[in-house]
């Protein structure tokens, strides 16, 4: 096993490319920091760093190791705190969620959540679904929500909610065969051939989650978006819905460890659920940035 003294050292390394800041940085001297790269060198059984007189930097075996390193020190770190907090205060509940899901439904969970649990230390996070699914199974992560069902060794996987997908355009009389971008989304397969078939030019694909609702914005485009995430731009007469275009569906799960049910737990997925429903009805406050 390896401390965590030798996980901080080595991510300020990284970090910094250089020894001699790393141990600036961690208040030590650079012969400690040397000795601590030293051991976990050895204990890997691997170089980590590529020395040359310029500093210090990752090589493959670094780099595959980065991330491992950044979540025992997180995770060092967050229990610390835990167990910092005073015996009443002593529950802790650590949420994540995909970073397409925390617009207009996972943010406002995390506020009810506070106001439900006001002396729970929560701490929450956006990662993609590999890692939520890492943090879970290393005990790092209590709930996360995504949109692919994982694996269920250990896990609990309920189906949430399904995000509706609906074609929206920046044209106001519907159209959209001029402009349309195909937008990366999670959904199953028998919508995805569904969607392919449309006729429909298609000028761009992207990528980008959530700011993709921008992307059309900005280049007076149309494409497929969750209903949750346009309503407020339907609403505001800046999207319009494309009329008779089929909607298509994007399940969202919540996942939680097997054997690790607490009521806070249940209390956070009671709320969950909750928000879930009223954003299948449409009923989600709009973003901070239309409240009046």
């Amino acid at each position: 096993m390896i401390d965590i003294d030798i996980a901080q050292t080595f991510l300020k390394v990284a970090e910094t490319s250089s020894f001699q800041l790393a141990a600036k940085g961690l208040n030590v001297t650079q012969s400690t920091v040397s000795a601590r790269i030293r051991a976990l060198e050895e204990r890997l059984g691997l170089k980590v760093f590529e020395r040359s007189r310029s500093g210090a930097s990752l090589n493959a075996h670094g780099r595959a190791f980065l991330r491992h390193a950044a979540a025992m020190v997180h995770a060092w770190e967050e229990g610390r705190r835990a167990a910092a907090l005073p015996s009443h205060q002593g529950i802790s509940l650590a949420i994540a969620g995909e970073h397409n899901l925390w617009t207009r439904l996972l943010a406002i969970w995390l506020l009810e959540l506070r106001a439900a649990l006001p002396n729970a230390q929560v701490t929450a996070e956006a990662a993609d679904s590999d890692r939520l699914v890492e943090g879970l199974k290393h005990a790092r992560l209590d709930v996360a929500v995504m949109h692919v069902a994982p694996d269920k060794h250990g896990l609990i996987v309920e189906r949430l909610m399904d995000d509706e997908l609906v074609l929206v355009t920046t044209d106001a009389e519907g159209s959209y065969e001029d402009r349309y971008v195909d937008i990366a989304w999670p959904m199953d397969e028998h919508a995805r051939t569904q969607r392919e078939a449309l006729v429909a030019q298609v000028r761009t694909t992207i990528d980008l989650g959530f700011a993709s609702v921008n992307y059309l914005l900005l280049s007076q485009a149309a494409g497929y978006l969750p209903k949750r995430l346009v309503e407020p731009y339907l609403a505001a007469k800046r999207l319009y819905l494309v009329p008779e275009a089929p909607i298509f569906h994007s399940g969202v799960f919540v996942v939680r460890r097997a054997g690790a049910d607490s009521p806070d737990l249940e209390t956070s997925l009671s709320i969950l659920r909750e928000i879930a429903s009223r954003a299948v009805r449409g009923e989600l406050p709009p973003p901070f940035w239309n409240m009046t």
